[in-house]
């Protein structure tokens, strides 16, 4: 029943990630979908016998809801149930080099006047992460008091990441495109394993052993990691064991099989 906790904590957390997620949002929008503020400006591009266009539209002061597309380096926008009537500002070539979100919405290159445009969404993706736990609280027991160690060590989880992505668009007082910032924040709740080496002596064998060494095993649990930017923290609930006969000194280990609590980083190596 122990080794089925972790297992059990992230298929909750998996399916619960999703409405908490919602909660903590400024703007009441689904999964995939981004909030656009009121009265900002957006480009709708199309194209035409001599050249590329892009018509620009100034959305409703209560803002809009969108599906995003990210095609390279350009976000596209397709709007949803959109009830109020776009004001349509003026029309621009923009060059038959800038093709990107044809017959669709993105954020303008140019916006002379306005605020910076800025826009918030949050994504679900499959996750692949490179973690390491270095250190680690082995809970306490009917028979056993807590222990806490440190250690050199890497495990491999797989798992579902929920990102906030914040996005911005800046421009000089002349309405001259500046940069792109795009900010993210992330929650990831994944299963994990790896291997594990233990130090066999007497203090943590019962029975007690005569020949202190070093053996190999394995540990595997759940992770719920917490990101912004490339910092990667988080906790974990695992287990650990050892493996050989019944009357191994591997068996003998007192915390064999018993859980743990330890703290995590992560790199992320593989999104889906």
């Amino acid at each position: 029943m122990t080794r089925v906790i972790p297992f059990i904590l992230v298929l909750y957390l998996t399916q619960s990630c999703k409405p908490i997620a919602l909660l903590l949002k400024s703007n009441k929008t689904k999964l995939g979908t981004v909030y656009l503020p009121g009265n900002q400006n957006i480009d709708s591009i199309y194209l035409v016998n001599d050249g590329t266009y892009a018509v620009r539209k100034t959305l409703p002061a209560n803002g809009a809801i969108a599906k995003i597309a990210q095609q390279e380096q350009v976000i596209c926008l397709d709007l949803i149930n959109l009830k109020d009537t776009l004001k349509v500002e003026k029309r621009h070539s923009i060059g038959e080099e800038n093709l990107g979100c044809l017959n669709s919405y993105r954020f303008p290159a140019s916006d002379s006047g306005r605020m910076p445009f800025k826009a918030k969404w949050w994504e679900r993706t499959l996750v692949a992460q490179a973690l390491t736990i270095p250190i680690k609280m082995r809970l306490p027991t009917k028979d056993l008091a807590y222990s806490v160690e440190s250690s050199i060590n890497l495990s491999f989880g797989f798992g579902v990441q929920f990102t906030h992505n914040s996005f911005q668009n800046n421009y000089n007082g002349n309405g001259k495109y500046l940069n792109s910032v795009t900010r993210k924040c992330s929650l990831t709740t994944a299963f994990f394993v790896g291997p594990s080496i233990v130090s066999l002596s007497q203090k943590n064998t019962s029975p007690s052993i005569s020949n202190e060494r070093n053996v190999l095993g394995t540990t595997e649990g759940a992770v719920v990691v917490f990101g912004i930017g490339r910092v990667n923290l988080g906790a974990a609930l695992g287990l650990e064991n050892l493996y050989g006969p019944k009357e191994s000194d591997e068996q003998k280990w007192i915390y064999n099989n018993k859980p743990w609590i330890g703290l995590v980083l992560a790199l992320d190596f593989l999104k889906n």
